[in-house]
């Protein structure tokens, strides 16, 4: 196999990895906030609306800037087809709302 074939099939290989681990991320939050108790539930509601969209967007260029950082930039290229600013804005603000009603429960 080619030096360009095995990168590209690497840098697939890595890719698809890191759509597991964050889906992994995500089905931990969504769990974790689906087994909340009803009480708990309206109190992590009242914290959801207190996440500002500064916050959100501060913690999707936090993810993007890791996601990023070890890879060279043909890799990056798929990184950012695959996982575009919204999306990673959409996980961002999942992480911080499963942030805030662990808060709200402990």
């Amino acid at each position: 196999m080619s030096d360009v074939a095995k990168e590209l099939v690497e840098g697939l290989v890595d890719l698809a990895s890191l759509q597991v681990k964050l889906g992994n991320i995500l089905a931990d939050a969504v769990a974790g906030i689906s087994a909340s108790a009803e009480p708990a539930a309206k109190n992590a509601s009242e914290s959801i609306r207190e996440i500002s969209q500064a916050e959100i967007v501060a913690a999707a260029q936090a993810i993007r800037a890791g996601m990023f950082d070890e890879y060279d930039g043909g890799f990056q290229s798929l990184l950012r087809t695959n996982f575009p600013a919204h999306r990673v804005e959409e996980l961002a603000r999942a992480a911080l709302e499963a942030a805030a009603a662990s808060r709200d429960e402990g």
